[in-house]
């Protein structure tokens, strides 16, 4: 974990290791203090098979719901993206939270699929009149598996074009966040007018797309 602030305002960057038996890969969650950490967590148990005992949201964040079980793609020793698992089910398993209890007419669904949305999204808004007093949400409809692609079949070089097009309105910044890691990982100095046409493309693109 990477705790980012602490009680009153002090600001710091905490990382918590925790060591987790190969044999059982279970760790305890901090969900139930730190709220904010469930997709994290929900994530990590999807992706690597790393369990948190303790999680109050048992449901998969990332994966759909005929992945077969115990197949963790972002492990090491996983399977290769081209070839895709054959499914499990044939029908929707997801349950979304019934926050109101008996109350089904203040539900009120929105998506997969809505006009105003740029990606899919299925929401659940559980409203009380004109207040939305809650809301349950699954996205990662299009998760195209970008991390496994880069790992299994690119070189370090060939990345940034694909870092490029993780998101439609901002490739330049997510391709600048990739070379930036090469470049701190392989302990490169950017010159110093490389740093500033960097900055100035990125306010651009932050200027246009939102």
């Amino acid at each position: 974990y990477y705790v980012l602030s602490m009680e009153k305002g002090t600001k710091c960057w905490i990382t918590v290791r925790v060591e987790v038996d190969a044999n059982k890969p279970e760790y305890p969650s901090v969900t139930p203090r730190v709220p904010a950490a469930v997709w994290g967590e929900r994530e990590v148990r999807d992706m690597y098979g790393l369990i948190p005992v303790g999680l109050p949201d048992e449901r998969r964040l990332v994966l759909p719901d005929d992945w077969p079980d115990e197949l963790y793609p972002l492990r090491k020793d996983s399977m290769d993206y081209r070839q895709r698992p054959a499914p499990t089910t044939d029908a929707e398993t997801y349950e979304f939270i019934n926050e109101l209890g008996d109350k089904k007419n203040n539900v009120v669904p929105i998506g997969p699929l809505h006009v105003t949305s740029d990606e899919p999204g299925h929401f659940r808004l559980f409203v009380d009149g004109e207040n939305i007093i809650d809301a349950d949400y699954r996205l990662f409809y299009v998760h195209r598996g970008m991390e496994k692609l880069a790992e299994t079949r690119m070189g370090y070089n060939e990345v940034t074009f694909l870092s490029d097009r993780v998101c439609g309105i901002c490739g330049f910044a997510h391709s600048t966040a990739y070379t930036t890691s090469v470049e701190n990982a392989m302990g490169i100095q950017v010159p110093e007018r490389a740093q500033m046409i960097r900055a100035i493309l990125l306010e651009v693109e932050r200027l246009h797309s939102h």
